[in-house]
């Protein structure tokens, strides 16, 4: 019984080992994770293993015997594009793997760039030559080509294979992680990763700044690089902006009362129509030319012209009726109520007015007293003076009004204003516009 569980046990235990070796054999690897070098470490370990994959071709037969290279340009692979970064890549390569060959295999020989640019540039625009009619051209039984690709903000790819033009095969794929910010910012400027994102930014901030805002703005975001259907884009948002400004501009007074409610934005409106005086508007960078159409142009004279008719007011002055204000019925030293003592004369600059021919009603706590003959009310300094006549002896209050380009402004814009006497809290009068 016992030697039974004793040879059970080894079975069950021989079980055990058999199938945990069996799983380990058959279990997947995982994937080695990438290994991303600076820009030079990383060229000089892609030549050498460019080398070594050419002269393991060359003893296999896999190669030619001779190999006559030629090194291309290593594209963008999302725009299929030849950047300043491909020349750099195939210029690099061509230098660290001609020098990698040499040493190694002196039956090795590479193609003059110049030849191969020479070449290229005979094929037919938007067309790639055949690889069999390149090779005639340049003299190759051997292609050295790729593709770079940036996977994000740090790293990019490389990636070159070891071609036969002849027989459109080929023979070894290499790649190599790089690190982007090894890589110098003239040469990933023109990465569409950063171009795109270059583009949203500047897209976006174009559709919340004013036009005369726009041309600097693009000249600060500008990238060469970027694609004509982005270029497209930004003229069409700059379009769409200049149609929007202009339809804008205040030609009534329905429009002014926010846009030209101060002096300085009333200087800065004609600084921002002078943007369109010259009948177009040029961003040159761009190639960005809006001519105004005739609708336009005569919405812009409008605008000045209305400009003018407020600026015209600023200087002359204003028409204007005035009301006189206690802000409650219990106010020192007038003591003045529209249900008890009202004679008020008032002096303002050289205008006279007189409690007999005013109207009084009370807004609230408030007591008014209002005048509906008009006088010229201009931006300045002006005094007043405020007696209520008293049997007992006059009360008699001296102030200033200080009438700003603003108060006509408000007047103009919104029909009348307050201003508070300079010596009482207790009083205010009110400039309210006459017609």
């Amino acid at each position: 019984m016992w030697l039974q569980q004793k040879s059970l046990s080894f079975l069950v235990i021989f079980i055990a080992i058999f199938s945990f070796i069996s799983c380990s054999s058959t279990a997947p690897k995982l994937k080695e994770e990438r290994k991303y070098y600076p820009l030079d470490d990383g060229l000089k370990k892609l030549a050498q293993d460019i080398s070594q994959g050419i002269s393991t071709g060359m003893r296999s037969g896999g190669l030619p015997a001779i190999p006559d290279i030629a090194v291309l340009d290593i594209r963008e692979k999302t725009t299929d594009r030849n950047l300043e970064f491909s020349s750099y890549l195939s210029s690099k390569l061509l230098n660290l793997t001609s020098a990698q060959a040499s040493q190694t295999n002196s039956s090795i020989r590479f193609i003059e760039q110049q030849k191969i640019r020479n070449a290229l540039a005979k094929q037919p625009e938007g067309q790639r030559m055949d690889s069999s009619e390149f090779a005639t051209l340049v003299e190759s039984n051997l292609v050295i080509k790729g593709q770079f690709f940036q996977e994000n903000e740090e790293t990019l790819i490389v990636q070159v294979e070891i071609f036969n033009p002849k027989e459109g095969v080929v023979y070894k794929t290499i790649e190599i992680g790089l690190l982007v910010s090894s890589i110098p910012k003239q040469l990933s400027q023109s990465f569409p990763f950063f171009v795109n994102q270059a583009f949203d930014d500047l897209y976006k901030n174009l559709s919340i700044t004013k036009v005369e805002n726009m041309p600097s703005l693009v000249n600060k975001s500008w990238n060469k690089y970027y694609m004509p259907t982005q270029r497209k884009a930004l003229r069409e948002s700059i379009t769409s902006s200049i149609f929007s400004d202009i339809e804008g501009l205040v030609v009534d007074d329905g429009m002014a009362r926010e846009r030209l409610s101060t002096v300085d934005k009333i200087k800065g409106e004609k600084q921002h129509i002078a943007l369109y005086l010259q009948g177009s508007f040029r961003i040159q960078i761009l190639d960005y030319d809006y001519p105004l159409t005739p609708e336009q142009k005569n919405r812009i004279k409008e605008s000045l012209d209305y400009i003018k008719t407020i600026e015209a007011m600023l200087t002359a002055g204003i028409e204007v009726t005035l009301s006189f204000i206690a802000k409650t019925d219990d106010n020192e030293p007038l003591d003045f109520e529209c249900s008890g003592d009202m004679e008020l004369k008032i002096t303002i600059g050289k205008s006279n007015f007189y409690y007999d021919v005013a109207s009084c009603v009370e807004e609230a706590e408030r007591q008014v007293m209002t005048w509906l003959e008009p006088f010229k009310l201009n931006s300045k300094n002006v005094p007043i003076i405020v007696i209520e006549e008293n049997m007992l002896g006059d009360e008699t209050v001296k102030a200033h009004l200080q009438v700003s380009p603003e108060t006509l402004l408000n007047i103009y814009h919104q029909g009348s204003d307050e201003i508070s006497l300079s010596s009482s809290p207790h009083y205010l009068v009110r400039f309210s516009k006459y017609n």
